[in-house]
């Protein structure tokens, strides 16, 4: 069975290293097979919200959108989505 640790918080206090956590499980008669690290390799991700859109002048299936990505100076990137 899979399970996210953040969802487990929820619930219970647990320590904030995994392999502790896996190691209490275990003591507690649930066996852990293998611990995996979602999003632990994405750091360069950022999210940002689009604030304004328009079609790009030079290109029929592109679009320039101005984003917030929290760091206070306004951004223009060039995408191809139109499900913002």
């Amino acid at each position: 069975m899979k399970f996210s640790v953040n969802w487990l918080r929820e619930f219970v206090d647990l320590p904030k290293n995994p392999e502790e956590i896996a190691d209490l499980l275990t003591r507690a008669g649930v066996e852990t097979e293998n611990i995996e690290m979602c999003g632990a390799k994405i750091d360069k991700v950022i999210v940002s919200q689009v604030t304004a859109s328009s079609r790009h002048p030079n290109a029929d299936r592109l679009t320039v959108c101005e984003v917030n990505d929290g760091s206070g100076t306004k951004r223009q990137i060039v995408c191809g989505a139109t499900n913002y």
